[in-house]
């Protein structure tokens, strides 16, 4: 095992290393952090590459974490963002991140409110690699146990968006080719873990590291999952988990892709299970889902407060993303919340396999109305709801 992946052969870890001194040069010619962190599958060392005649082939991208107090960060992100997406093989994310947050557990670099246990803020400081600056990660450490339910219904929600994403961009006439069909299996094999990993956290299980996360799955899938899901899903989960940790192995795409409707069932089913809703209903599952997701932007002075600074936050954020208007939605929940109501409607809707369900996706435009122009009279066709969908999720984080 590597550093940064599974792989043993030291010229990956030699890559990946050169990547990285990239990225410092990068950020340093803008602006000088406390510390730069390698977050994400690489931070873990489980970053997904596979390598051919010397060739590395990278199927994760890289997660940065740039540490600085100082609000200018934000600003510099983006120009060094450009330029190291125009330098290196594969997509990198920078984020901004306070030593606040990280100290204390916050949602958000701008949340004034109590700590919120998160998936991403317990990987963040369990899971990552300092490669610039100093900074610890040790103090005020994330109890996995701790984590709530709703961590695995927004993980499973995200994964179902890569997957619209990756199946959006292929081909429709089903002849796709190899990097195609690799693209749209390595989603749905995230999806496949996202809901395994939603029922280890669930009962307190979860681990950062996938390959930790596999092995419990496998251990305690008897006792604990196969009277959800039965014998069948077990194996499909080992097969996205060898497909996502080594996907130069015996794992081919298309053992995934033939799976897809099974997937789209068991998402179903696990996030019934995780919501306890008992009724096989669409319309109570999207509601849950939207009502389950955690507030992020918090005031810290009342909670009656946070939706609308929650839309405030959010409101800056789509204006920098190029997103003119917000018209209304409910009053009750904020946008990033409605977001979330939207998505697993348009995941069942699409005709990723058969035919389009029309009431679904019209559940989905209803969900996501608020994110389209209010003057518009006509009904968005299924092109635009993705597109504009996909603009607000990218545009939130």
């Amino acid at each position: 095992m590597g550093k940064y992946t599974l792989h043993t052969d030291p010229r990956v870890d030699a890559i990946v290393e050169s990547h990285l001194a990239q990225i410092c040069e990068c950020t340093l010619r803008h602006f000088k952090p406390e510390a730069l962190l390698l977050s994400g599958s690489f931070g873990r060392g489980e970053g997904s590459v596979s390598l051919d005649g010397g060739q590395v082939r990278f199927y994760s991208d890289y997660e940065v974490s740039l540490i600085s107090s100082r609000p200018r960060a934000r600003l510099a992100i983006d120009p060094i963002q450009r330029e190291v997406n125009a330098k290196l093989p594969l997509s990198v994310s920078i984020f901004w991140t306070t030593p606040r947050k990280l100290r204390h557990n916050l949602s958000r670099n701008l949340s004034f409110g109590p700590p919120y246990l998160s998936i991403g803020m317990y990987e963040l400081k369990a899971g990552s690699q300092v490669f610039y600056g100093d900074f610890d990660l040790s103090a005020n450490q994330n109890d996995p146990r701790d984590l709530p339910v709703s961590e695995g219904v927004r993980l499973i929600a995200n994964r179902m968006m890569e997957t619209i994403e990756k199946w959006r961009r292929t081909p429709k006439s089903g002849d796709f080719g190899v990097q195609d069909r690799s693209e749209l299996a390595f989603s749905l094999a995230k999806l496949v873990l996202a809901c395994g990993d939603a029922l280890l956290v669930k009962n307190g299980l979860y681990h950062y590291s996938y390959a930790e996360r596999g092995r419990r799955f496998s251990q305690h899938y008897t006792e604990l999952f196969s009277p959800l899901l039965g014998a069948e899903f077990l194996g499909l989960y080992e097969q996205a988990s060898s497909f996502k940790l080594r996907p130069y192995a015996e794992v081919q795409p298309a053992a995934i892709l033939e799976a897809l409707p099974q997937i789209r069932a068991y998402c179903w089913t696990i996030l019934r299970h995780l919501l306890d809703l008992p009724e096989d209903d669409h319309d109570r599952i999207f509601e849950a889902m939207a009502a389950s997701i955690h507030i992020t932007y918090q005031t810290g002075l009342a909670p009656s407060l946070d939706v609308a600074y929650e839309n405030l936050i959010l409101w800056l954020r789509g204006r920098r993303a190029g997103i003119k208007t917000f018209p209304n939605r409910k009053a009750d929940l904020s946008m990033f919340q409605m977001l979330y109501g939207a998505i697993p409607s348009l995941f069942w809707g699409l005709p990723m396999e058969g035919q389009a369900d029309a009431r679904l996706l019209q559940n989905s435009r209803e969900w996501g109305a608020w994110a389209f122009p209010p003057l518009s009279s006509a009904t968005p066709s299924e092109e635009q709801l993705v597109s504009v969908l996909l603009s607000m999720w990218h545009a939130f984080g």
